[in-house]
């Protein structure tokens, strides 16, 4: 967020992750897709943020006490003409994800909790 200056964006920003936060996801129709043919491809999404700019975020797993509980994380705030760079660095990050880890990734969890 420090690398974008316009006031407007940056509140635009923080709703749409507050929104996320609180478990909402844009209609399927309202998403641009990015088509990527990597490993990041099958967590990686991305919403508008404005004209310019789109948010890069996935669902990812940490694991306490016995239980795996899925965060949001945020990978970047960017134009799409740079998305392909991150995604490819992502690709190897999410290669390192077993499939149990990538299935708990894409589970839609009420509770906050995918338990084992």
């Amino acid at each position: 967020m420090s690398r974008v200056k316009n006031a407007e964006i940056c509140i635009e920003v923080l709703t749409l992750l507050e929104n996320l936060a609180n478990g909402w996801h844009q209609p399927l129709g309202m998403k641009k897709l990015f088509y990527h043919h990597g490993t990041s491809s099958r967590l990686l999404e991305q919403y508008k943020v404005n004209g310019l700019l789109n948010l890069l975020w996935a669902v990812d797993i940490l694991e306490e006490n016995s239980y795996y509980i899925q965060i949001l994380k945020v990978w970047d705030i960017l134009p799409s003409s740079e998305m392909p760079i991150l995604a490819n660095c992502l690709d190897i990050l999410f290669e390192n994800y077993t499939l149990n880890k990538v299935n708990r990734c894409k589970h839609k969890s009420l509770t906050g909790y995918a338990f084992i």
